[in-house]
């Protein structure tokens, strides 16, 4: 996942730019389409389709999706 977020057009949408994101107030990172919400876990490629997305990925580690606020996360 070191990759540039520029680098990558979503392979599901095409429509937005894979970019890093984090769970505010927490240390948990993750690649995320802002525009379809499609995510990649740490470790997976973002250049390559997923089946996770922003609401089941934070509803698994009970989290209310409407409550979360992410930062996008520069490096």
């Amino acid at each position: 996942m070191g990759t540039a977020a520029e680098d990558i057009v979503c392979p599901l949408c095409g429509e937005d730019h894979v970019v890093r994101y984090r769970i505010k107030g927490t240390a948990d990172e993750f690649w995320m389409c802002p525009e379809c919400e499609s995510l990649w876990r740490p470790g997976a490629d973002p250049h390559r389709s997923t089946e996770a997305y922003l609401s089941v990925y934070l509803e698994a580690r009970g989290l209310d999706p409407g409550g979360v606020e992410l930062e996008r996360v520069e490096r």
